[in-house]
């Protein structure tokens, strides 16, 4: 899904093509038939690129149809992909903990678990049921980069609104700004939980942008390979959060079970946040402007060496 700087003037149809590539890719998932987990997952992600790389082109939806259409689909899928997660997650968790702690997930929550994860897969393809609800949103866009709002050509980037790099410097900039602002989710307000989920959305916009506009420099490649990392960690602790949610309102554990698996997990969670606090405070720290300028560098391929004088 890259993006070549070479034919930059034509930025709003290599956005539309990588666009209707990623839903493509999302409607077939949902088609395939095969592993249901995979699939949901390969069209939820599918669904969060298209989203970002819209947002390269409108950075503030808003009221956008489309941006609401594919968040619904993507919330109908949610569903699958958090039974199934929490499976997972308690999975690794009694694997880890050993005969050190047995009985931190028990055979019981774990079989609770299970059971879940199997009815909602079971009643997945209903008529009502999250795949054929996910699969009618999709079907319904008619997706088109949007034309530049009065309200950024007034603040100055009237340029900005034409092709090439500087239609993705004001969406590219406008990510890393959102993803700075909340590049500490213990200094803001609101649920801390909250905080480190609203970040990780706002990181896989950024990387998965960068990802679109890559074309191969080894620091912007390690750059999304960090921010790769970042989202894998605050994505192994929103696992967590959801499956403490699980455990507290399904009453499936006694007064102690439950102690011990919410320390152990609040311990987790603790570890996860302190390794993303630290990576966040590396790659955020510098200003948006100079960070657009760095990868617009990046980006542009080096002119040839200058031809000496002609011979003889």
């Amino acid at each position: 899904m890259n993006w070549s700087a070479e034919s930059s003037e034509d930025a709003r149809g290599e956005l539309s093509c990588a666009i209707a590539a990623q839903l493509g890719r999302a409607r077939e998932a949902l088609e395939s038939g095969t592993d249901l987990a995979s699939s949901v997952h390969e069209a939820r992600r599918a669904i969060k690129r298209t989203r970002a790389l819209l947002k390269l082109a409108d950075p503030w939806p808003k009221d956008s149809h489309t941006d609401f259409t594919l968040r619904d689909a993507s919330r109908a899928l949610a569903v699958l992909r958090d039974a199934d997660i929490v499976v997972l997650t308690a999975e690794d968790i009694r694997a880890d903990s050993g005969s050190a702690e047995p009985n931190l997930v028990p055979l019981h929550l774990l079989e609770s678990l299970e059971e879940v994860r199997r009815r909602r897969f079971a009643e997945s393809g209903s008529a009502h049921g999250p795949l054929r609800v996910a699969d009618e949103l999709l079907r319904s866009l008619a997706v088109e980069i949007p034309e530049p709002r009065a309200s950024q050509l007034m603040a100055g980037h009237e340029q900005m609104a034409s092709g090439g790099m500087e239609l993705l410097r004001l969406g590219l900039g406008a990510s890393y700004e959102s993803v700075r602002a909340r590049s500490d989710p213990a200094a803001g307000e609101g649920p801390v939980d909250e905080r480190s989920h609203k970040l990780r959305k706002r990181v896989k916009d950024l990387r998965y942008q960068l990802e679109f506009l890559d074309t191969d420099h080894p620091k912007l490649t390690r750059l999304v390979r960090n921010l790769h990392h970042l989202t894998d960690l605050l994505g192994d602790r929103n696992d967590l959060v959801t499956l403490s949610a699980y455990t507290t309102s399904a009453d499936v554990l006694c007064e102690s079970e439950q102690t011990s698996l919410t320390a152990h997990v609040k311990e987790m969670k603790s570890v996860l946040q302190s390794e993303a606090t630290a990576l966040s405070a590396r790659l955020f720290e510098e200003e948006p402007d100079s960070f657009v300028r760095r990868i617009e560098a990046w980006l542009t391929r080096p002119q040839g060496p200058p031809q000496g004088p002609p011979q003889g």
